[in-house]
């Protein structure tokens, strides 16, 4: 009976720490982008076979058959961003503005510094990541321009326990990091955030932008169950607890002529997922078809607990996923993640490969109430 007792505080307890970190995320994750698992539906903590099982799920470190990364370039575009270049080309921006109320609009890069491996069950990378990010909420409010620096690495760990005269597994892992983030954003007109392409000056006032700068520090952990080699079953809790000591200073000036910041406590967004994959181990066509994974995933299991009235809607957290392979070169893939389509294709040269994303996310709480459409290039040198 004193076991069970304590069995159930333990469980209770764990369940509470899980609620609460995931309660206190505010900030975005250190993370690094994946032309491959955006056009198959969003992450996908069973999908453990290539570099980006560092950011899926630890517990697949086990399974990766030493993947050694050199290099990595992964760019994003969101958004209507040929009618913003021509909008800047033309100065129609007011024409551009009505077209563009309430949108969101991106520019993302990892890398050139992405290097790192996953051997022997041990993991380890080093990247960088760079962002902007523009929200235009409407004709009348100001337009919200955001640029992030991030710079750290991660390493981990996972073990795992082979079940006899069945061929079924169960393989558990961590992963820890560390990174340096620098933030700078400015609220201005949307027609003077364009207009500061021809004079840009009247943006990058080191007087008006204000600048964070700090460190945080967090780790994930996951497991995963493996039956016969076809069913996967996965559990990955992503920045468990990831908090961020920032430095708050006024402006760029500020920090240049030394004066004192204001210290800023937040956490990273917990992430608790669940994700199943399927994969048949059979080829069609002689041989042309194979390699094929069918993949579901739960995303942000207790967003429904924690955010109340700001709660997304139960379908954006699904994911679901379907990739093959055509002569062990060409990868096809398709999704749905947040109620919107995915495609997308991988190109094996051996001496490296690309991978293409065409994708929609929904960045309201609501299906339908902000979908935007996103682009993203990889190309990526892993042995």
């Amino acid at each position: 009976m004193a076991g069970r007792s304590l069995l159930r505080i333990v469980i209770s307890g764990l369940i509470f720490f899980l609620i609460y970190t995931n309660l206190i995320g505010e900030s975005t994750s250190f993370t690094s982008l994946s032309p491959r698992s955006e056009a198959l539906g969003g992450p996908h903590a069973a999908l453990t076979d290539d570099f980006s099982t560092l950011f899926n799920n630890p517990a697949g470190f086990r399974e990766v058959k030493g993947d050694l990364t050199v290099a990595n370039l992964n760019i994003l575009l969101r958004g209507p961003l040929s009618s913003i270049l021509l909008g800047i080309e033309s100065g129609q921006y007011q024409d551009m503005l009505a077209e563009l109320g309430n949108s969101r609009i991106a520019l993302a890069l990892t890398g050139p510094i992405a290097v790192g491996s996953i051997r022997n069950n041990f993991a380890w990378g080093v990247f960088n990541n760079i962002s902007t990010d523009l929200y235009v909420p409407s004709l009348t409010q100001n337009a919200t321009i955001t640029a992030t620096a991030d710079l750290g690495g991660v390493f981990g760990y996972s073990w795992g326990v082979e079940f006899p005269n069945t061929g079924n597994k169960f393989n558990y892992g961590f992963l820890t990091k560390l990174f340096f983030r620098s933030e700078v954003s400015a609220a201005k007109s949307f027609t003077d955030i364009m207009g500061a392409f021809d004079d840009l000056s009247s943006l990058i006032s080191l007087d008006s932008l204000p600048l964070d700068m700090g460190f945080g520090v967090g780790i994930d952990v996951g497991m995963k169950y493996i039956w016969r080699d076809t069913l996967h079953f996965a559990l990955a809790f992503r920045d468990i607890y990831t908090p961020l000591f920032m430095f708050r200073y006024g402006s760029i000036t500020s920090l240049t002529e030394g004066e004192s910041p204001e210290f800023v406590y937040s956490a990273v967004n917990a992430d608790y997922s669940f994700g199943f994959m399927y994969t048949p181990h059979v080829s069609l066509f002689r041989g042309l078809i194979g390699n094929m994974k069918l993949l579901f995933d739960y995303n942000d299991i207790f967003d429904f607990l924690v955010d109340g009235d700001q709660a997304r809607h139960i379908l954006l957290h699904f994911g679901l996923g379907f990739e093959f392979t055509i002569f062990d070169i060409l990868s096809l893939r398709l999704g749905v993640y947040e109620g919107l389509p995915s495609v997308g294709a991988g190109l094996d040269l051996h001496i490296f490969k690309i991978n293409l994303a065409v994708y929609g996310r929904e960045m309201g709480t609501q299906p339908g109430i902000m979908p935007v459409y996103n682009m993203m290039l990889g190309i990526d040198f892993s042995y």
